[in-house]
């Protein structure tokens, strides 16, 4: 059960925790004694060892930076550290990695997500990479360096994608169609490896599914979670309203009394029962723009694509990221033109994936006859476009709670957050306060979110 202390620090709406740019204390070990210096160094040399296949390889330096801008990531305190050092052969070595570390307060859980990325680290992704890497298809997420329940459980080491190229678009600026269609794409090739897994070796998946609990929407969660549920639907009645759509509110604040938003949240992402048409997968979780990273090509134009940030990992229905995405990240009119061709690219990916990874495979799968079923060329046995729509009308709300939930986040900025003359936490539920953020959040912010909640009210969500 949480804290008081936890339950108290979860009354704000979801806001950046300002942990994100505090460094690790590589500058204070060399002030305090070269042994803490050192092992910090042999740590760090230990693991690229590894990485790089060289045991030879000696480092001499670490130079430490922030990893993220403030806003860009709310769990855990995210470095970038260069490594320099000699490799086995004489030759001069370089490496960038990102570091992540568990924060320092256990503000909505982050504890329990910082522990549920390390486990996907250890299980489920080497699992799934491994499938693809027979298969020679990429899987859309960074390489892990470290990540460990025993040895340093409070870090973990990532390639830093910046070195490859790869970028953050602005968290404001929805997604065109060229960046919508290739997260469309890493959806299906990361969901697709999920349902391969599941064909190939039964007893595996049963024993991740049984290892990957909900971190945020399950009823001990309540009193860490539904203040901020509730904060964000309050918000939205204030920007509806101030939007000139006092209807739309009454709407939404009706439907959030009626069901609970947190109760229905729990409800929508349970994971489909085994027999459902639309079987669950491991989904990302928290598939939005501060998540995803891109590469370009020589036009400027995006080619390729990586999911990051693995804390928010559930099993349930693939629509759940679907969702997310669509309505947190993708431009509106981008949503509603394209939205078949964004799914026909998702299920055409999906589909390749499963294909392509069970026939690459299956000659040293476990394979359990009964999960066979025509295995590598039976694109029929995966559900149809039709049937991916209706899993996503079914679980249509998530889309709207996790929306008006995320777009605080997704604008947030410092300056919104009202100044306080004492050292008490600034009281989120006052009216004064809520006036105040609903007033200095930008004109784009009220403008999507006057657009989400007019889209979930015309497919009869609201």
């Amino acid at each position: 059960m949480p804290t008081q202390t936890q339950t108290q620090a979860a009354t704000a709406p979801l806001v950046p925790s300002k942990q994100a740019l505090q460094l690790p204390t590589l500058k204070g070990l060399r002030a305090a004694g070269a042994a803490e210096y050192d092992d910090e160094l042999a740590f760090y040399e230990t693991t690229l060892r590894a990485a790089e296949g060289d045991a030879g390889l000696v480092l001499s330096h670490l130079e430490v930076a922030p990893g993220c801008n403030v806003g860009d990531n709310f769990s855990s305190i995210v470095t970038r550290t260069t490594a320099q050092g000699t490799r086995g052969s004489g030759e001069a070595f370089q490496r960038s990695m990102i570091v992540k570390r568990t924060p320092q307060t256990d503000q909505f859980r982050c504890l329990a997500a910082f522990a549920k990325e390390t486990d996907a680290y250890c299980g489920l992704v080497p699992t799934l990479r491994s499938l693809c890497e027979r298969a020679r298809l990429p899987l859309p997420l960074a390489g892990c360096l470290h990540a460990s329940r025993t040895l340093r459980p409070d870090h973990i080491i990532l390639e830093d994608l910046t070195t490859l190229g790869y970028s953050m678009r602005p968290r404001q600026q929805g997604m065109d169609l060229q960046h919508a269609l290739l997260i469309m794409e890493a959806l299906g090739r990361f969901h697709g490896a999920s349902l391969a897994l599941r064909r190939l070796d039964a007893r595996t998946f049963l024993e991740l599914r049984a290892d990957t609990s909900e971190l945020i929407f399950f009823p001990a969660a309540e009193a860490v979670f539904a203040c901020s549920l509730r904060a964000s639907t309050t918000m939205a009645a204030l920007s509806l309203r101030q939007s000139g759509r006092a209807d739309l509110a009454q709407r939404l604040q009706a439907r959030a009394a009626r069901t609970g938003v947190f109760q229905e949240m729990c409800a929508v992402v349970a994971p489909p029962a085994d027999g459902d048409v639309v079987p669950g997968v491991f989904t990302h979780g928290d598939c939005w723009a501060n998540n995803l990273l891109f590469k370009y090509g020589p036009g400027g134009a995006p080619c390729q694509t990586r999911l990051v940030d693995l804390a928010g990992i559930r099993y349930s229905s693939p629509a759940l990221d679907l969702l997310h995405f669509l309505y947190t990240s993708v431009q509106r009119d981008v949503r509603l033109r394209h939205h078949d061709d964004l799914l026909q690219r998702y299920l055409r990916t999906l589909r390749a994936t499963v294909r392509e990874l069970v026939r690459a495979n299956a000659a040293d799968a476990p394979l359990d006859p009964s999960l066979r079923r025509g295995a590598a060329d039976d694109e029929d046995d995966v559900f149809s476009e039709e049937q991916l729509k209706e899993e996503m009308r079914k679980r249509a709300a998530f889309g709207l709670w996790i929306g008006l939930w995320m777009l605080p986040a997704i604008f947030f900025s410092p300056d919104i957050v009202p100044s306080s003359d004492s050292d008490s936490p600034v009281d989120y539920f006052s009216e004064e306060t809520q006036a105040h953020m609903c007033k200095a959040l930008p004109r784009e912010f009220h403008r999507r979110l006057l657009h989400l909640v007019e889209d979930h009210a015309e497919d009869g969500t609201l």
